[in-house]
Formats: structure tokens, sequence, C-alpha cells
């Protein structure tokens, strides 16, 4: 340090120095070296944390450790990790890749982060799990070299959903679908009987997923099963014994369908649980009009829709009635939720017959299966609490049994890719009451 400081300051010697600038000349060597020492012992003492691996840890093991230890303002992801493998061995820009595909399918990005989508769809591809673990496994160059075929699978998935009435992530019931439907559209030709064939076969898997509880626990080990054996009847695989691979086959067909007490108690859709979205997704698939303005719902007005109680909230908490469930909700305009307040439903609805016709009004709540009868019960102005409360239990009861009626007679059609329409649901259910 000493002889670094003499070779640096030498051109500031004086020559013939006084006795004050000889001083000012040693004073800032002196400043230097005081500098330099007091850095010295900054990096000396310095605490720089690590953690020793073992060499014979898991390349996956060690990755996730570095990411869970990474805490920088911007903490790297798991999809920057394998951004950085991709370029090492392609020379390709996985980013680059992404933002192209984000641009020609925008609609993509409603249902799922874009980058863990296409991780997890090509994780099945190649035959991993579509999850972290299947992610670092898989070929990098392999999934650059897939890339066409990844983008055309994902992007036919999401015209799959949305034309099963299912637009965006916030009313998806399980994000565990998405990678499979995706990796099985690439077994799945552009047109033909063939590809109407395979998706009713990935309607009646979509649907399953959603009233089933396969997916309420270990998704991804159980969306890997289903896809492997999804896989193989699209494909027409065969045993050893040469029988052919059948829907019999898929794990997730072994579980049964939820009931209709089941669909009652279905939790408020707004909460991320698989069944109470479920029942939602069941009226978005019908169109659920809206109340006042009459326009089916769709992927450009869903997330201006408000979750709206069909019993008001505040009638069900006087009586102590639980509100918040998936048979008592609507997704229906800011504006309409704004005007139906507090009212009766009873009220609120002849408060509607002024403009519109009986008809009219009777198709847009049939669009959300939403039983007319049973919902214009009313005349709780003139009872006692302990009446009112007993008689609002009762109509309650009769119009969240009637309307989880209605959505398991919905899905016996979905499971079978059949159209739905509401007035023939109507009339079914009715039919049914009426031999009981």
């Amino acid at each position: 340090i000493d002889q670094w400081i003499e070779n640096v300051t030498s051109p500031l010697e004086p020559k013939e120095p006084s006795k004050e600038e000889l001083k000012a000349f040693y004073d800032t060597q002196k400043r230097i070296s005081d500098r330099i020492k007091d850095f010295r012992s900054i990096v000396a003492n310095y605490n720089l944390p690590y953690l020793a691996l073992p060499a014979t840890t898991d390349k996956a093991v060690a990755l996730d450790v570095f990411i869970n230890m990474n805490t920088n303002s911007k903490p790297l992801s798991q999809y920057d990790i394998i951004v950085a493998e991709v370029e090492s061995v392609m020379e390709s820009s996985l980013h680059d890749l992404e933002e192209e595909l984000a641009q020609q399918h925008p609609e993509i990005q409603d249902f799922a982060d874009l980058s863990n989508l296409i991780l997890t769809t090509s994780a099945l591809l190649q035959g991993h799990l579509p999850n972290q673990k299947g992610a670092w496994a898989m070929d990098k160059r392999k999934m650059v070299d897939n890339w066409p075929r990844l983008t055309r699978s994902i992007a036919l998935m999401a015209a799959f959903l949305k034309a099963e009435g299912i637009f965006d992530s916030t009313r998806l019931p399980t994000n565990a679908v998405l990678a499979p439907i995706a990796a099985l559209y690439d077994a799945i030709p552009d047109s033909g009987d063939k590809r109407g064939k395979d998706e009713l076969l990935l309607k009646r898997y979509l649907w399953h997923s959603f009233f089933s509880d396969r997916y309420e626990n270990a998704a991804a080990t159980h969306a890997f099963s289903d896809f492997q054996m999804l896989r193989r009847v699209i494909k027409g695989e065969v045993r050893e014994n040469g029988s052919p691979y059948s829907v019999d086959d898929v794990p997730v067909f072994e579980h049964s369908l939820a009931t209709a007490d089941e669909v009652v108690q279905a939790e408020w859709p707004k909460r991320a649980t698989i069944r109470g979205r479920a029942v939602l997704a069941v009226m978005c698939r019908l169109g659920a009009n809206d109340f006042a303005t009459g326009q089916q719902l769709n992927a450009n007005n869903i997330k201006s829709r408000h979750y709206h109680h069909v019993y008001p909230d505040a009638l069900l908490q006087e009586a102590e009635i639980e509100s918040y469930l998936a048979v008592n909700c609507a997704l229906i305009s800011d504006k309409t939720n704004l005007s139906i307040g507090r009212k009766d439903p009873v009220d609120y609805l002849k408060g509607h017959y002024q403009w519109a016709s009986e008809a009219v009004v009777s198709d847009r709540l049939q669009s959300h299966l939403i039983p007319v009868p049973e919902l214009a019960n009313g005349g709780y102005e003139n009872l006692s609490d302990e009446e009112k409360n007993a008689k609002l239990a009762d109509d309650f009861r009769a119009f969240t049994n009637c309307r989880a009626a209605l959505v398991v007679a919905a899905l016996s059609k979905l499971i079978e890719g059949r159209a739905v329409s509401a007035s023939e649901l109507f009339s079914e259910v009715e039919a049914t009451t009426a031999d009981a």
C-alpha cells in the first residue's frame, strides 16, 4: 500500500517545498492511506453468508435452494434460471419467444402466468410432471425445438376454455387442467371428425375435473396421470394384449361427480375453491345475461361483472342464514348490482317488470339458472321476526335446492359435450319434481 501511494502521489510532491507544503503533501498521503485501510477493514470483516451443498445434490434441489436464498430487490424465479439455461445451450432468447407468443395470442394470459404455462406444458410434452421438478428435468433444447407445437397447443387450449364459458383465471375452478389440455392438443388434429371426437373427451375431462375431488390435492401428480392416459386414448394406443385404452382407464373419471346436496354447500365463488367456482362456471356456460341490460357474458365484459347475492346478503344475515354460497351468486354488471341493494327478491323482480315483459326478465334470470318461482316468494313485510325468518329459511332452501338440481342437470349434459339450453334444463327439473 505504501509503495502504491508513493507512486501515485509522487507527481504531487513539491520540488522545493516549504515546511507547510511538505506537511500538506504528507497529510495527503496519510489521508489516502487511512481511507484504504478503512476499506480493507470493511472487506476483511464483511459477513458473506453461504450454504455449502454436497456435490451429489440433485440439480433441482440446488437450484431451488439458490432461488430461495436470493434476497435481491428483484429475486430470481424458476423461469429466470431456465431462461439462462435455454440461452446457454441454444443461443435463443426465451423471453423474446414468450413476448412473441403473448402478442400473437394475448388471450392466453387471461388464464395463467404465461411463463409458468409454457414450462408446465413443455414438461408434460416431454413426459415430466407439470411442476417445478418437471421443468428442471426437461430438455431445454427440445423445449425450443418444440416451440411451434407448444404455442399451437397453448393457443388451442385458451380457445377451448372460452368456448366452454371459462374466460379468465379468476373464474377458473382449477388451473391443474391447463397444461394437460394444452399438451393433449399436441395429439389432436386441426380439423375433421377426429378433432370433434377428441374435444368431446376434453369436455368430459374438464367438467369432471371441476365437479370431482380429483384435484383437491397432489394436483400435479394427478394431472400427469390423467394426461398420460388421455393421450393414449386420443392416440388410439393399445395394451400389450392388443386391447385399446378407453375412458374407463382415465383416473379422473373414477371420481364421482358432486351431488345436488354437495352443490348446495359449495362456497362463494369469489373464494378460491374448486367446487364454488365450478358452480359459477356452469352459469357462465349458459350465458349469464345481465339482469338489466340482457348482455351475454363474454371475455370482453367479464371483468366488469360483480358477484351478486341473488337473495340479498343483508336480508339473509338478519335471519342468520348463510348467504355466501355459490348457488346464491350471479355475475351481473356493477350498475345492476348497485340498483338492487337490500330489496327482497320479489320487490326487485317487480321493479324490473315495469319496463320489461315477464318473459324477458324470466329468460335473463334463467340464463343464470335462477328459478323464478322460488325466487319470487316474498311476502315478508307483515310477518313477525320469527315468522319472517322461518319463511325466509324455507324459501331460501327451496331456491338453493332447485338451483343445485339445475346445475347437476346441466353438468350431466356438459360432461357428454352436448348442447345446453336453460329452458330445456328447467323443463327437465320441473318434470322430475312433478314426478317426485
